[in-house]
């Protein structure tokens, strides 16, 4: 099973992840810095549950693609995250990859996932729809 850029609330304990990072650098009153070259397919971590839970009960092998349907660049996630969370959006600076001065070049990879929905017949919430029932179900 293969991810991309999964986001949802986190205990103490986990890692953070993109959503998360982009509220808590907003509310703290800091610039946000994200790059707009980077594309992904972020998928909410309850999509990727419950679609593991099933291809596990269906006794399903092979490669699955557990990732949301959208194709969008980090700082356009930083947007619409700081929209649907009422913060601050013009704290966030778009910046070009090269800025990073990473040795290595990545690719954008955009996963498809409708194997995994075609074998589950579960559809994995888009960016928005993830965010808003994220924000619904605040936790910090």
């Amino acid at each position: 099973m293969r991810t991309d850029q999964p986001y949802c609330w986190v205990e103490k304990w986990q890692h953070t992840n993109s959503v998360l990072r982009v509220i808590e650098t907003l509310k703290s009153g800091t610039i946000l810095k994200e790059i707009a070259d980077w594309l992904n397919t972020p998928t909410y971590v309850p999509d990727i549950v419950k679609s593991t839970a099933k291809l596990i009960q269906i006794n399903e092998t092979g490669i699955f693609h557990l990732t949301g349907p959208d194709f969008i660049n980090r700082y356009d996630l930083a947007i619409l995250t700081a929209e649907i969370f009422c913060l601050k959006k013009e704290m966030i600076q778009p910046i070009n990859s090269k800025e990073l001065g990473l040795a290595a070049k990545r690719s954008n990879v955009k996963l498809n996932n409708e194997k995994t929905c075609k074998k589950t017949g579960i559809l994995f919430l888009g960016i928005k729809d993830g965010l808003i029932d994220m924000q619904r179900n605040f936790l910090l």
